[in-house]
């Protein structure tokens, strides 16, 4: 099924060439407006701190939560950061907590499900622009509260283990190799290239999908969400359908939570949990709308 697909959309990409530059050229410009200034610093930075192991205040702080969710203190640092730097940065650094012997594979797994929303910096810049500020407070609301939503939810069908890895100070034991600071940048540029490959790809898929609900008069607004996040939050002015996305990520983001985790973690319950979330924060975004705009 998927491959007739692709075999489809490559002759029609071949019979409408110019209909393909033109998507390609709006999701590169889309990357250099917008997913790299609200992405790649923060990919960096992460990646870099949590490695050397600088962020292990956050985890103190947040130790009791750590241990009713079973994800550990490290394990609330990365849903932290999730939400201020945007997927994939959970994902990245639940896998890295997993290859690092610092969290059962089950428990990475489940951390992966919640910890990939939209960055804080996208919700203030990009969708304020849209829907005000006020509107950017009740999307980030949204995706806040949805998340710990699928986190309790998701809970309940996953078995996971109940401990707590101990925050250490240096590289994990057997681990000799010394991290630098130019490593992060090399895998921030890396999965950056990866990223904007992603929603240059899921962008054209999008495209096609909104020609043809364009064509058939049915559901054409904000389509293109479903597949590229960013571009579904430009093309709308629903507060709450805004909020679906980015609660949801889209299939762009999917792609991108795949290629940074690799074969490390499964990855079959991500869509059915970000589905979840996207509906979870799409009804909160509802109901916040009539209270605050």
């Amino acid at each position: 099924m998927i491959v007739a697909l692709v075999i489809v959309v490559l002759f029609g990409a071949i019979a409408a060439p110019e209909f393909t530059s033109s998507s390609v050229r709006s999701s590169l410009y889309l990357c250099a407006q917008t997913i790299i200034p609200s992405l790649f610093i923060y990919m960096v930075l992460s990646d870099f701190l949590l490695k050397k192991n600088a962020l292990r205040f956050i985890g103190r702080a947040f130790s009791g939560l750590g241990r009713v969710s079973a994800i550990g203190s490290e394990g609330v640092t990365v849903w932290l950061l999730g939400l201020l730097c945007g997927a994939p940065v959970g994902a990245k650094l639940s896998s890295q907590l997993f290859e690092r012997g610092e969290l059962p594979k089950e428990n990475a797994e489940y951390l992966n499900l919640f910890s990939n929303n939209a960055s804080l910096s996208f919700i203030f810049s990009v969708v304020s622009l849209t829907v005000g500020r006020r509107g950017a407070w009740v999307v980030f609301s949204s995706v806040l509260l949805s998340s710990i939503i699928n986190a309790f939810l998701f809970r309940l069908f996953i078995k996971i283990k109940k401990v707590q890895p101990l925050i250490k100070t240096a590289v994990p034991s057997g681990a000799k190799k010394i991290y630098h600071f130019t490593e992060s940048i090399s895998w921030g540029s890396q999965a950056m290239l990866g990223i904007c490959a992603s929603v240059v790809l899921f962008g054209y898929f999008g495209d096609i999908a909104e020609v043809l609900c364009q064509h058939l008069s049915i559901f054409p607004e904000g389509i293109k969400g479903f597949f590229e996040f960013s571009s579904g939050v430009i093309s709308s002015t629903s507060v709450p359908l805004i909020a679906f996305y980015c609660c949801f990520g889209g299939l762009a983001v999917f792609g991108q939570v795949k290629t940074v985790i690799g074969a490390s973690l499964n990855s079959k319950l991500y869509l059915p949990a970000k589905l979840t979330q996207g509906l979870s924060g799409f009804l909160i975004a509802l109901l916040l709308e009539k209270i605050i705009l």
